[in-house]
């Protein structure tokens, strides 16, 4: 089994109207989420930043309460497995809220 998923999510922000692109990091072992980065304009696709904290649980409540099998099954939403984290979410300045992180019942 491989150790990280990672890929894009869409999530529907309480504050916002319609799907906004974010990219996810999870770690399957640990059912943990690692990085969120938010798409900050939907007509360039390259606009991803790094979540603030309040929308990195956001998207921790949307996984925990509705997508939790998304650790059991992540190709089924569209997410790559690998034993490597990805680059993009290793760069410091882009890294996601870690004392944030979501774990279930481990």
């Amino acid at each position: 089994m491989k150790k990280y998923a990672e890929g894009y999510w869409g999530h529907i922000f309480d504050q916002e109207s319609g799907e906004t692109g974010t990219k996810i990091v999870i770690d399957l072992e640990n059912e943990k989420l690692l990085s969120v980065h938010v798409q900050r304009n939907r007509s360039i696709s390259d606009s991803y930043t790094q979540a603030s904290a309040a929308e990195f649980d956001d998207v921790k409540d949307s996984i925990i309460n509705a997508n939790e099998d998304v650790f059991v099954r992540p190709e089924e939403y569209g997410l790559s497995v690998s034993d490597t984290i990805p680059e993009w979410s290793l760069n410091k300045k882009n890294r996601s809220h870690e004392h944030a992180s979501i774990s279930f019942g481990k």
